[in-house]
């Protein structure tokens, strides 16, 4: 190619430029290859562990399904228990003024009866 080059340009001034840049070119295809070589051994690691990496992320999957249900049957319990607890004080809160009022029926009768 060189000499076809020299024959159209007529000059022999660009053949170091040429070898330099051809020279450049080698060392640059040749580190290419070792780093397309390395990629090439790293995807073949990558492929033998996906299989234990789909594992792992199917098992943390199904450890966070478990515990979103176990959180949502413990909200569900607390919120049974606060309705329950709402309804009791309510029930708690009649009692007590039933209580208060038989309280006041006794003093009354014990101050009836006593006059």
């Amino acid at each position: 190619m060189l000499e076809y080059l020299e024959d159209i340009i007529g000059s022999s001034r660009l053949k170091p430029l040429i070898d330099k840049l051809g020279h450049q070119v080698e060392q640059l295809n040749d580190h290419r290859n070792q780093r397309e070589g390395r990629l090439k051994i790293a995807e073949t690691e990558m492929n033998k562990l996906k299989p234990e990496y789909e594992a792992g992320v199917a098992w943390i999957q199904r450890k966070n399904d478990m515990t979103r249900d176990i959180h949502k049957i413990r909200q569900a319990t607390i919120y049974q228990c606060n309705v329950k607890t709402k309804r009791d004080q309510g029930g708690l809160q009649n009692l007590e003024e039933e209580l208060t009022l038989l309280e006041d029926d006794i003093k009354n009768y014990k101050v009836l009866n006593k006059g």
